[in-house]
């Protein structure tokens, strides 16, 4: 089965470590930061924790901190602004900080955008090296 969420998710969140998120992240939190309460409010890290999520479900801090390469006591401040403005909360029964409906709304929105942006700039990276492809007979 096509596991949709881990793979939106890894369009924001990638494993490659070359990948630098901060080049479209703040345009695409930009464009929602209106419709979010507290939204232009947090860190890109935080945003990054929300894809986290999105694509993990609940985890305990020490496995956020593990993906995102930092503390847990680092992690531990960017997910208190995540409750702060409602977009993640403690799960007793789990262990664990997740998404709220508002946190899953917001990373579920920022992802089809997240998609649709690459999307548009695969098409135009195709047609360029589809230009070049075209024109190597003269080279």
């Amino acid at each position: 089965m096509y596991k949709l969420k881990e793979n939106v998710a890894k369009e924001i969140f990638p494993e490659d470590p070359a990948y630098d998120p901060k080049r479209w992240l703040l345009q695409e939190v930009a464009g929602l930061d209106s419709k979010y309460s507290g939204f232009e409010n947090l860190s890109l890290n935080s945003i990054l924790i929300m894809s986290i999520f999105l694509s993990d479900g609940i985890m305990p801090i020490q496995g956020v901190a593990s993906k995102l390469g930092i503390s847990p006591e680092e992690t531990s401040e960017l997910i208190k602004s995540l409750l702060e403005y409602d977009f993640a909360e403690f799960f007793d029964d789990k262990g664990g900080y997740g998404l709220t409906s508002k946190g899953e709304r917001a990373s579920r929105e920022l992802a089809a955008n997240m998609v649709t942006r690459k999307r548009f700039e695969g098409q135009r990276r195709l047609s360029h090296l589809n230009r070049l492809h075209d024109n190597l007979d003269g080279f």
